[in-house]
């Protein structure tokens, strides 16, 4: 019986140890910066009005889309017609408040954009095959927007900065 005390005793001293261990090697990983690649890219969905062998037949949006840039429709002679979107991937960080954050927008879709973070003084200007980077620091839960200033509604993010 003494034995079997010894060693469950034993037992819980190392998962303690151990779990000590994995707490500060947690508490690490929440301290330390992050990073972030945060691409600029559209999605098509292309369509007829007179359909195809895998595709219904579908009429052109009667309504225009909304003014800024970021979201078209483009027609053609033949009923052929595209819905563009332009949008940030991904379009939400989280990230602890007092924890460093930078943000790395890589241009890949669209020829360029102006780019403006909350917070940040300079707008960026991207380019495809360009990578701009911002590094911010968050002292106060809440939400840190960016957004494309060419291509609105949609092109638009934000960093969510929660309570540690």
């Amino acid at each position: 019986m003494k034995s079997t005390k010894a060693a469950l005793m034993m037992s819980l001293v190392l998962v303690s140890a151990y779990a000590e261990e994995a707490d500060k090697k947690t508490q690490e990983a929440l301290s330390a910066p992050t990073e972030h690649y945060v691409a600029t890219a559209h999605i098509d969905g292309n369509a007829s009005t007179q359909g195809d062998a895998n595709h219904p037949p579908e009429a052109i949006p009667a309504t225009e889309p909304p003014k800024g840039g970021g979201i078209s429709v483009t027609k053609s002679d033949q009923g052929k017609w595209r819905m563009r979107v332009f949008q940030f991937i991904p379009s939400q960080i989280i990230s602890p408040v007092g924890k460093e954050v930078t943000i790395h927008f890589l241009g890949v879709q669209g020829p360029s954009h102006r780019i403006k973070v909350d917070g940040v003084e300079e707008e960026i200007q991207l380019k495809r095959g360009e990578i701009k980077t911002v590094t911010l620091h968050p002292t106060e839960k809440g939400a840190i927007n960016f957004r494309s200033l060419d291509h609105q509604p949609s092109m638009s993010g934000q960093i969510i900065v929660i309570a540690e």
